[in-house]
């Protein structure tokens, strides 16, 4: 099912904005997951397939911001409201070449009249915004924040403070003032905190009906099956499907795996949710007669020379089968070609490769890592067994994930992401204070911690201050790089290969080898912070070297990476070879039979 999104994405370029959904673990956060995966979505290049920007590259924020303050120009010069000749001129210009003119500087007296004059549209565009749906005190907000992220290129400060604002994250109020955002310096103490989902609600709608300037949204919520692990999860889901359906338009696709979600989703939906889905479109079997010319394509979109398939991988695939579902035809192929082809006289598993290609995939994408999603879906699996000793903990008001286990004389308590966008401190601090209390009333202690990737220790410095200082006391848990690679790939594959009594002997073993990695990791826990590793400056990544790594790969079409690192005119880190060629959407990145990274042109 992720391969059909990804092919529909393909598809779908430059004529909608797709977003590839992950099933959230929280229930009651729903709108804040969706609005964090619009934040990562829109974060990247416009382009497919690519992962990384170039340098200066636009994101698909500044895209969209651009089409929709063309947008907003050409109606309001359409209405008279603005009569100014270089604008109306520009306007013409925008009718037929809508997508990238600001970014690209194409109408040099268009983004001169911008930057000098914006602030006279404001109460036209106010009006048009509020026909659109936009409703309430944050309308000049959403106006100043796409012109920040179209106008002030340059200036990266404002561009950072607009995004932030838009995907509901901490800004800086000295930052948000720079960029004309209207924030409060301080929110008040005891600001509804249960308003934090209302307040994502509303920004993910804004979104969407902002689209209707730009280009459609298309969501694909991908493993939605997934939702079936607690019935309040199920009924999370089917209110945030509810509640899309009735709001703007937005297409909106579901991959699921039909037992699971006939059986644990939609039992917990109402009648009325159930008939918003269309009927299901199965994905069907490979035929036996077509299985060749299959696998000789993908192995050419994988930069291999053409060969012919042998007769016997497909007979010992199919063993009298008329057709196979296509993951179980390339697995069984897969161990035939590692067998005769691989170069090692002791060639790794299959399951082995599988579990270092998906750590290599996260890997290559560490910069937009979802530490939340992985460390929620590691602490509370999609499959726990009947005596799992963690449960995800009801705190109300607060939309926090949480998961607890109890202990013989403690109860621990684990919040990933604990500098959650709006939460007051002094009402955090309160809660805990107040678990703490009904703690030691059963005579029993109470252990709160945060888990923190390094990559945002920064950002969740903060928190260490203030809790540090005060009672009762709030513990950060710091997960290296490493151990989330792990993590991450651990989850990705427990998703993949879901416990099924129809699993052929190599997705059981990488579904052992995955769900032994998670209990090993939560066994663990609480975790002492890891020492602090030797951090070295690392070149920034150049255009010069960027384009020396894609010629590079170019020329050799296949690619392992010491052989791409010889070739190189200066010394390069792993981390910048594999963060250059994510930029390059021409290059796919596979694990070699050695477990070394394999570069992949792709024409």
């Amino acid at each position: 099912m992720t391969t059909l999104i990804g092919t529909l994405f393909r598809l779908m370029e430059g004529r909608a904005f797709p977003f590839y959904i992950r099933p959230f673990r929280n229930p009651l956060a729903p709108w804040k997951a969706l609005l964090q995966a619009f934040g990562m979505e829109l974060s990247l290049p416009d382009r497919s397939r690519a992962i990384h920007r170039w340098p200066e590259e636009p994101s698909r924020i500044q895209v969209f911001a651009n089409e929709i303050l063309g947008s907003l120009a050409t109606r309001l010069v359409d209405q008279g409201r603005i009569r100014d000749a270089r604008l109306r001129s520009a306007v013409r210009f925008l009718r037929r070449h809508p997508s990238k003119v600001l970014l690209e500087g194409l109408v040099p007296e268009w983004v001169q009249w911008l930057r000098q004059d914006y602030a006279r549209i404001i109460p036209f565009a106010e009006e048009l915004l509020s026909e659109l749906g936009l409703l309430g005190d944050q309308l000049p907000n959403w106006l100043w924040a796409i012109h920040g992220l179209a106008v002030r290129t340059e200036d990266r400060v404002i561009q950072e403070a607009c995004r932030r604002w838009i995907f509901g994250e901490p800004i800086d109020w000295s930052q948000a003032i720079r960029a004309n955002l209207a924030v409060a310096p301080r929110e008040q103490a005891m600001e509804a905190l249960e308003s934090d989902e209302e307040l994502c609600r509303r920004h993910v709608e804004n979104l969407l009906r902002l689209s209707k300037l730009s280009k459609p949204f298309l969501l694909a919520f991908d493993n939605a099956d997934a939702w079936g692990a607690e019935p309040a999860l199920a009924a999370s889901a089917g209110d945030l499907l509810q509640a899309l359906s009735e709001g703007p338009p937005v297409f909106v696709l579901l991959g699921a795996r039909l037992p699971h979600w006939n059986t644990s989703v939609l039992p917990h939906w109402s009648e009325k949710q159930r008939s918003l889905l269309s009927a299901p479109f199965l994905l069907r079997e490979i035929e036996k007669s077509e299985a060749a010319e299959l696998l000789e394509a993908r192995l050419s979109r994988l930069g291999r020379r053409r060969s012919a398939i042998s007769p016997q991988w497909l007979e010992s695939a199919y063993q009298n089968r008329s057709s196979l579902p296509p993951r179980a035809l390339l697995l069984s192929v897969a161990v035939s070609w590692d067998q005769q082809q691989s170069a090692d006289p002791n060639p790794s598993s299959i399951g082995t490769r599988w579990l270092f290609d998906a750590k290599l995939q996260w890997e290559i994408s560490r910069p937009n890592l979802p530490f939340g999603w992985i460390v929620e879906w590691a602490l509370l699996p999609l499959e726990p067994p009947a005596d799992f000793a963690w449960q995800r903990e009801e705190i109300r008001p607060f939309t926090l994930f949480c998961a607890r286990r109890r202990q013989s004389e403690a109860d621990l308590f684990l919040f990933p992401q604990p500098q959650a966008r709006r939460t007051d401190e002094r009402a955090f601090l309160s809660y805990l204070e107040k678990a703490t209390d009904a703690a030691k009333a059963d005579s029993r202690s109470f252990q709160p911690y945060g888990l923190v990737f390094e990559q945002e220790e920064p950002r969740a410095l903060p928190s260490r201050n203030w809790t540090e200082q005060r009672s009762p006391g709030f513990s950060l848990l710091l997960l290296s790089a490493k151990e989330m690679l792990d993590l991450s790939a651990a989850v990705s594959l427990l998703f993949s290969f879901r416990h099924d009594p129809g699993l052929s002997s190599i997705e059981e073993e990488i579904h052992e080898r995955a769900k032994g990695i998670l209990a090993s990791w939560r066994a663990r826990l609480p975790i002492p912070d890891p020492a602090p590793p030797d951090r070295h400056r690392s070149e920034s990544l150049s255009l010069p070297l960027i384009e020396s790594i894609r010629d590079s790969i170019r020329a050799k079409q296949v690619l392992p990476l010491t052989a791409l690192l010889q070739r190189l005119p200066r010394q390069v880190d792993r981390e910048q070879a594999l963060s250059a060629a994510a930029t390059l959407s021409e290059v796919q990145i596979r694990t070699g039979p050695k477990g070394e990274p394999l570069f992949c042109w792709q024409s």
